[in-house]
């Protein structure tokens, strides 16, 4: 009977571990699951804030592009007016060099001519 008592308190006792052990480990994985959440939440807080640093390069890198896509307009628009205008005078002077031939102006007219043409060229 003294055995079987012992037993039974042994027994009663290693249930109490067992319980015991099984609450700790349940205390134990409820702390790795809040841990893997707050990880996964700072993850997810780096990864957003990363997104959103690159969204603001590539803005910025797109402004610039819009930039300088305008300014190689501006600067296309200048030549072409240029090129319209020294047509435009070499027009002139062929004009004077034809009324020159067909004995429409003198050469000193031609000169006076061809020098205001040429004054007014573009450089």
């Amino acid at each position: 009977e003294e055995e079987e008592k012992q037993a039974n308190a042994e027994a009663k006792r290693e249930a109490r571990e067992k319980v015991s052990l099984e609450a700790e480990l349940a205390r134990k994985a409820k702390e790795i699951e809040r841990l893997t959440i707050l990880e996964a939440e700072r993850e997810a807080r780096e990864q957003a804030k990363r997104g959103a640093e690159e969204a603001r390069k590539i803005e910025g890198e797109q402004k610039m592009a819009v930039k300088e896509a305008a300014e190689a307009g501006k600067r296309a628009k200048k030549e072409t007016e240029k090129e319209s205008r020294i047509i435009a005078s070499l027009k002139q002077i062929e004009n004077v060099c034809e009324e020159l031939k067909a004995g429409k102006v003198s050469t000193k007219e031609a000169l006076d001519k061809l020098k205001d043409i040429s004054d007014k060229m573009p450089e």
